[in-house]
C-alpha cells in the first residue's frame, strides 16, 4: 500500500497529520488497491465513479466493482456528474464526445480548439479546458463555441457548478478564479497538478517529485500526505480519494 510515518517518538500524531485525521477520520491512513486492480493512464472521477482511460487508449468507469470500457484511443476523459456529458481528448487532442457508451460510439465535437486538459463541470453547464499552446478556453452548455479566457495554464480543474476554477501553469504556479467572470489568482503552492473536490471544499496537488498533498480551499494549509502518485482526483465531497501511480495502478480511500 501507501506506507505512512505519523508519529513522533512518543507516539503522537505530529500536527499535520492530526490535521488529516480532523479531515478524513483514519481512513486517510488506508489506501487500497481498487477492484479490479486496472492499469490507467489518467483518471478522474464524476464525483461518485472513479472513471479513467487505460493503456490501450480506452475509457473506462468502475460501476459497482466492475470496470466498464467505452471507445478508443483516447488519452483522457471528464464526465458531468449525472453522466449526460462525457468528453474525452483523443491521441491528437480533439476533443471526442460520447453518445453511446455500450455502444463505443464516440463524435468529435465541432468547432473545439485541440486540447491537453479538459475539465468538465458536474452539472454539464460549463467545459473548460487547455490548448496545446496553454490557451485557456470555456465552452458553456448553452452555446456551440469555445470562448479564449485569459491566462496560460498546462492544466485545469473546476468544481460541480464551475465557480471554482483551479489551474496550474509551466512554471508549477497555482493559480484560481471564480468562475468565468473571476480574474486570475496565483496562490500558495508549487504544483504540476492540480485536483478540486466537486464541492470546491478540498484540494490536492502533485508536485514536480510526485509527493501529494492536500489542503481545505478557504484556508490554503497544504499538508504533505505520505506516498508518490503521478494523477489524482476527489468525489464530490471530497471523502473519496483515487490516485494513480507511476505503474498505473489504481489507490484509494474512503471515509464513510
Amino acid at each position: 500500500g501507501m506506507p505512512y510515518t505519523c508519529t513522533n517518538c512518543e507516539g503522537n500524531l505530529c500536527k499535520h497529520c492530526w490535521r488529516l485525521f480532523q479531515a478524513f477520520g483514519s481512513c486517510a491512513w488506508d489506501w487500497a488497491s481498487v477492484p479490479g486492480d486496472p492499469r490507467l493512464s489518467t483518471l478522474t472521477t464524476n464525483g461518485l465513479l472513479l472513471w479513467g482511460v487505460d493503456f490501450n487508449g480506452r475509457a473506462c468507469c468502475c460501476r459497482n466493482d466492475r470496470w466498464e470500457y467505452s471507445g478508443n484511443n483516447l488519452r483522457r476523459i471528464s464526465v458531468s456528474r449525472d453522466e449526460s456529458l462525457i468528453l474525452g481528448l483523443d491521441s491528437s487532442g480533439r476533443v471526442m464526445q460520447c453518445s453511446n457508451w455500450s455502444s463505443s460510439r464516440w463524435n468529435e465535437l465541432p468547432g473545439s480548439p485541440k486540447l491537453v486538459s479538459i475539465s468538465v463541470a458536474g452539472d454539464s453547464w460549463r467545459v473548460w479546458g487547455v490548448d496545446l499552446n496553454g490557451q485557456v478556453w470555456v465552452k458553456r452548455s448553452e452555446s456551440e463555441a469555445w470562448e479564449e479566457m485569459s491566462g496560460w495554464l498546462d492544466q485545469v480543474s473546476i468544481s460541480w457548478n464551475g465557480r471554482h476554477v483551479w489551474g496550474v501553469n509551466n512554471y508549477n504556479e497555482v493559480y484560481y478564479r471564480q468562475g468565468i467572470y473571476g480574474l486570475w489568482n496565483l496562490v500558495e503552492g508549487k504544483f504540476k497538478q492540480v485536483s478540486v473536490s466537486a464541492d470546491g471544499g478540498h484540494l490536492w496537488g502533485l508536485n514536480e517529485w510526485n509527493q501529494v498533498f492536500w489542503t481545505l480551499t478557504y484556508d490554503l494549509y497544504w499538508i504533505r500526505v505520505p506516498g508518490y502518485l503521478i494523477d489524482i482526483c476527489a468525489s464530490e465531497d471530497g471523502m473519496k480519494v483515487w490516485g494513480r501511480d507511476k505503474s498505473g495502478y489504481v489507490w484509494g480511500f474512503r471515509c464513510n
